[in-house]
């Protein structure tokens, strides 16, 4: 089982109110967010779970998050093809597009009834194009008011270029060498 922590590098500036709505791939800013966990089960199956206490943090605010209301395999340049309808699971319903440049795929619940702290969730995608899921993003809400307004966003975590997970790793063998 591959477990990811959903831990950001980066913080989004400026959050807009028009990032509530988690239609297009545009709509997700890179977040430093704890407390998220995606765990691969088996084939196209994921458990999302929610700490007990997770935080969003934006710039040097940090805001509890009280609700998860979305779950997305994003795609940074490519749409997903084949794009795959999803079914409704519990309250979650199919919110993934194509639209812009690269896709979403995934599920919002409505009426934003979603994984509360200390809780999980089971998805399964009916299709997926793994070869363009790039990241992980999610549709929170939090307890305070975002800058631009409103207590809801979607966020991802930061991807790290290849080069920088290189570098990162020619660090960590001259550490090692440097202990011998």
């Amino acid at each position: 089982m591959k477990t990811s922590h959903c831990i950001a590098i980066a913080a989004a500036i400026g959050v807009s109110a028009t990032a509530a709505s988690a239609t297009t791939r545009s709509s997700f800013n890179d977040a430093n967010y704890t407390g998220i966990t995606v765990t691969h089960q088996m084939g196209l199956t994921y458990l999302v779970s929610m700490d007990t206490a997770p935080t969003l943090t934006l710039g040097t605010s940090t805001y509890a998050i009280t609700d998860l209301i979305g779950f997305y395999a994003l795609s940074n340049t490519s749409d997903f093809t084949p794009f795959a309808t999803l079914s409704q699971i519990g309250d979650f319903k199919d919110d993934s597009s194509n639209s812009g440049p690269g896709g979403i795929q995934g599920w919002k619940s409505n009426p934003n009834k979603g994984i509360t702290p200390g809780g999980s969730h089971t998805f399964t995608f009916n299709g997926l194009d793994q070869a363009h899921n790039d990241q992980w993003g999610f549709h929170f809400r939090v307890d305070g008011a975002l800058p631009g307004g409103g207590n809801t966003g979607s966020f991802t975590r930061s991807v790290p270029a290849p080069a920088s997970l290189a570098l990162t790793g020619l660090a960590g063998i001259a550490c090692l060498r440097r202990r011998r």
